[in-house]
């Protein structure tokens, strides 16, 4: 995990006791909300504070907040906004935080984002606004952690990714390394028709990482390299 963040945590759990002054709070929230994806926890966690919930209660919130960060996938920077064409019309990067990001979007002429990401904070403040400028948004939840995602969920994304109608479409996890080149490597295989080693290898020199925190991706690889049935011609579109 991140240094930065995980400092931030730590000061969390120490900020997150009763006898400690509002302030303490305050002050921790002002550093905690230069981290993008945990900004938006920012809320909540204040409101635990002012109503001097029990401790039992903020580290069960410590312990949430923990869990989303450990469960994004990969670290890298939010200054940069990367969009990447693995094929045509269809686009890959980190998530969309700012108005400018969106702007970004809008002008490569993107018509749909596919979120694989599977916190609600996550996706509902992304999801508005998708829709104030106009871009259509779809989440397909994938967690990344040592066990193999659901094979319904992967057809999902697939076939979201599959689909001209949708198309220019930006797809994105939150950090935009382990999930996106996950679903990107299969659909080079089901749709593109390369090679399992091929899109192995794709997946590395884009920054996908191989360990034991993200070792359902690597054993669900693997063992999904022959084409499905649902992947054939006339059977792509989304269910």
């Amino acid at each position: 995990m991140d240094k930065k963040v995980s400092a931030l945590y730590r000061v969390y759990c120490v900020s997150s006791v009763p006898v400690l002054s509002e302030r303490r709070h305050l002050v921790f929230h002002r550093s905690l909300a230069r981290v993008p994806f945990a900004s938006s926890l920012l809320r909540c966690s204040t409101g635990l504070a002012r109503q001097k919930v029990s401790v039992s209660s903020r580290a069960f919130f410590g312990i949430t907040l923990l869990a989303g960060l450990l469960s994004t996938g990969c670290v890298t920077s939010f200054k940069r906004f990367p969009i990447v064409e693995v094929s045509p019309g269809i686009l890959e990067g980190h998530k969309p935080w700012t108005q400018a990001h969106f702007d970004a979007l809008r002008a490569r002429g993107v018509r749909t984002i596919l979120s694989l990401d599977h916190l609600p904070w996550d996706i509902w403040p992304e999801r508005r606004k998708a829709r104030r400028n106009g871009i259509v948004y779809r989440n397909v939840p994938i967690l990344a952690s040592p066990l193999q995602p659901r094979e319904k969920l992967v057809r999902e994304a697939l076939l979201i990714l599959n689909d001209p109608s949708l198309r220019p479409i930006f797809v994105h996890c939150m950090l935009g390394k382990d999930r996106n080149t996950f679903i990107i490597g299969l659909y080079r295989i089901y749709f593109q028709n390369w090679t399992p080693q091929d899109a192995w290898n794709e997946m590395l020199q884009s920054g996908f990482h191989v360990r034991w925190r993200l070792r359902g991706f690597t054993t669900y690889f693997w063992r999904h390299t022959q084409k499905p049935d649902w992947a054939k011609d006339g059977q792509n579109k989304p269910p």
